[in-house]
């Protein structure tokens, strides 16, 4: 039988040290490699329990609730990522590959149930429900490909490997020598950048003059926001996008936080769902355009209508927000909070 070689000492060193250093975080419960670790955990035991009921395609809010729990697996693989040492595989490339196919399927399932639950609820004409049957029809088809491609992904060695290398890195964690240091000295710097970018985005000023002092206009007709929308609407879904980002990044520390900062992420979730609404207004009328042509609105004129005046209300929302977040004092209130020590919180 072959004898293994020998470590050299450089490589017996390596490995000591790596262990030496796991054992220090992990007789730190304040530090920030034992909290990435929880952080992990929460997040990955939620991104594997739903596999089989997801396979079973019986129940949309499986897949939904896996999707939540690769997406929150990601952030966090990100934002600790200068305190950890994961496998190669563990990346964020193979994590956000599984869940965009997840999320294919899933926004079909939402475009799907806004239909149904449309059609419904209110008192169409025999000619608008069967428009509306036609496009439902539709999504059904192109939902049923999209899961053969999902399932697929789900029983793959690529899905397997993820999960595997996961498991074991939680067993055995391996970390940077930042991981030693405690949370609450580094919490600062890993939301402080995440607050900055979103205050940069352009997309607060959407439906503004552009001038100082900035905010949103006071009136503005349908055609008007209409317009906005069809000019500047992909700036708005993507500030969406990095609403949900910094909201699932802000959401892990709120343990460490008091009741103002647990508000300010509450804010957060309702840009996104406010934005959200519009995204998916506009979503569901390309699917319309699709399956129905360009005079859809004709077709289902309960709809059309429908759709203008929720744009108004979410309009409305959308530019009470959007003054809060230009105001100065607001911004200066939201960066002082981000850094607020926690004894501070506390005290």
């Amino acid at each position: 039988m072959a004898v293994p070689p020998k470590a050299s000492p450089k490589a017996s060193q390596a490995i000591s040290s790596g262990s030496a250093l796991s054992e220090q975080v992990a007789a730190r419960p304040d530090s920030l490699g034992t909290y990435a670790r929880q952080t992990l955990k929460k997040h990955f035991k939620k991104a594997t329990k739903y596999k089989s009921q997801v396979l079973k395609d019986t129940d949309p809010e499986a897949l939904h609730q896996m999707r939540v729990g690769l997406r929150r697996l990601r952030t966090a693989v990100e934002i600790f990522g200068g305190a950890i040492k994961l496998p190669e595989g563990v990346c964020d490339r193979n994590i956000a590959k599984i869940a965009r196919r997840l999320g294919s399927v899933r926004d079909l399932d939402v475009l799907l149930m806004w239909l149904q639950n449309f059609r419904q609820a209110h008192a169409l004409s025999a000619a608008e429900i069967k428009a509306l049957q036609t496009v439902e029809s539709d999504i059904l088809k192109q939902r049923q490909k999209c899961f053969r491609r999902t399932r697929k992904l789900l029983k793959s060695e690529t899905y397997s490997r993820l999960i595997t290398d996961l498991k074991h890195w939680l067993k055995q964690p391996t970390y940077q020598l930042s991981a030693l240091i405690p949370i609450e000295m580094v919490l600062p710097d890993l939301l402080s950048p995440l607050i900055g970018e979103v205050l940069q985005h352009p997309g607060w000023l959407v439906g503004t003059p552009q001038s100082l002092p900035l905010r949103p206009h006071k009136r503005m007709s349908l055609t008007q926001i209409n317009d906005c929308l069809s000019e500047q609407g992909e700036l708005l879904h993507d500030l969406r996008k990095r609403m949900k980002h910094v909201r699932y990044q802000s959401e892990f520390f709120l343990g460490l936080h008091g009741l103002s900062y647990a508000a300010l992420v509450k804010d957060f979730r309702q840009i996104q769902d406010t934005l959200g609404i519009l995204q998916d207004e506009a979503v569901i009328q390309a699917a319309l355009h699709r399956s129905l042509g360009t005079a859809w609105a004709t077709q289902i004129p309960t709809l059309a209508q429908h759709f203008d005046q929720e744009r108004r209300q979410m309009w409305k929302q959308w530019q009470t927000l959007q003054a809060q977040y230009l105001d100065p004092e607001f911004r200066h209130h939201l960066r002082q909070l981000i850094i607020t020590p926690i004894e501070s919180v506390s005290a």
